[in-house]
């Protein structure tokens, strides 16, 4: 089992990296996400677009798989030792301090940088003002870390935590039907049916990513050692899957196929392709044992370790770095894409070295205080 939870962390850390470079993509070249004219740069921009091999910059694909992980591996850990009842109580009472902690500290830091520079101080595409401290002030950090970020999706303060509710919810939903399937025979079905509802009933980004925690859970469940071959074949299905745009040429025909009305409304293709990609390269991966090589490697391993810091801290850092790096290249005589480039590489290497201090100071320790609730259950 070591190395299926290897390989769980070392493909979290893989789709962390995904994040990053989606979000420096929508910075720089935001043509590779929108296809409009008006903000290409180059004509490479057009080519990695329309390709299918557009898997490497796709944030939702990536959130998507740290969802069906989620799934998976809190199904693992509600599991293990047999006791599957109080496992699920005491993780049930960890789990919002857990989130809630290192989502506080990342608040917190976004607040240091608005209070640190001036409003209007990065004009980049995408992140441009999005720390102005105008609107915001302490005590709102304190309350939206500790209390509106998890509880209400609010992503004022920092705007990519929107998916510490849906963590927290799907956490949840894992932990409520654990016990309930416990008896049952095949426990995938039921969760795999209770994710198709699921999606049915809300065919967008939330009803998918809802989805994706039964899914990830099913994937346990399921006793069943899928070969080589199609661990391989899933994985290159998903990571075409992840590459889709709506208006990409090489998705044209998934494009129709993934438009139709459900009984929650008409389904979005985008969410639904990165949502299928989520689940296959989890299951290639953790189900089949696929790339073995790429995800239980030291540097993914570390990736994986400090994942959950650099997703929450990632926004101060682009805010910072990539204007003060672009300004830098450019003034330096180099052209708009390279400065882009090499602001890229400064900025992400700045992320990990502040994230591996931040899974020190903040992340360990709300592992340690989020398990004191634990206490009370063995009371």
């Amino acid at each position: 089992m070591k190395e299926k939870i290897d390989s769980v962390d070392g493909v979290r850390g893989v789709a962390c990296l995904m994040v990053l470079l989606s979000h420096l993509s929508l910075i720089f070249f935001p043509y590779v996400y929108t296809g409009r004219i008006s903000e290409q740069h180059s004509q490479v921009e057009y080519y990695i677009y329309h390709s299918p091999f557009a898997f490497f910059y796709s944030g939702t694909a990536a959130v998507f798989i740290f969802f069906v992980l989620s799934g998976y591996i809190l199904s693992f850990a509600c599991c293990r030792n047999g006791d599957i009842l109080n496992n699920c109580l005491k993780m049930t009472m960890s789990r919002y301090p857990r989130l809630m902690l290192p989502t506080l500290g990342s608040v917190l830091l976004c607040y240091f940088v608005m209070i640190a520079t001036p409003d209007g101080f990065n004009t980049l595409s995408w992140i441009g003002g999005v720390l102005d401290v105008k609107g915001h002030d302490l005590p709102g950090a304190i309350y939206n870390g500790l209390v509106s970020a998890v509880l209400f999706c609010d992503r004022s303060y920092n705007i990519i935590i929107w998916t510490m509710q849906v963590e927290f919810f799907g956490s949840l939903i894992v932990f409520c039907m654990t016990p309930l399937i416990v008896k049952v025979k095949y426990k995938e079905v039921v969760l795999f049916t209770g994710a198709l509802l699921m999606f049915c009933i809300s065919p967008d980004k939330i009803g998918a990513s809802y989805a994706c925690f039964l899914i990830g859970s099913a994937i346990y469940h399921a006793e069943i050692k899928p070969s080589k071959l199609t661990g391989y074949l899933a994985l290159i299905a998903g990571l075409y899957f992840a590459g889709f745009h709506n208006k990409s040429n090489s998705y044209s025909i998934i494009y129709e196929l993934m438009s139709f009305k459900a009984p929650g409304g008409k389904s979005n293709p985008y969410y639904l392709s990165n949502m299928i990609s989520g689940v296959l390269i989890v299951f290639a991966v953790v189900k089949s044992g696929v790339a073995q090589c790429t995800v239980t490697n030291r540097v993914s391993l570390y990736l994986g370790k400090v994942s959950y810091s650099a997703y929450l801290i990632q926004i101060p850092v682009f805010y910072v770095m990539t204007q003060v790096g672009f300004d830098l290249f450019k003034s330096l005589g180099l052209s708009y894409e390279y400065s882009a480039i090499f602001t890229s590489l400064v900025t992400i290497s700045s992320v990990y070295m502040i994230s591996t201090l931040f899974y020190i100071y903040v992340d360990k320790k709300s592992i340690k205080i989020s398990k004191l609730s634990h206490k009370l259950i063995a009371a």
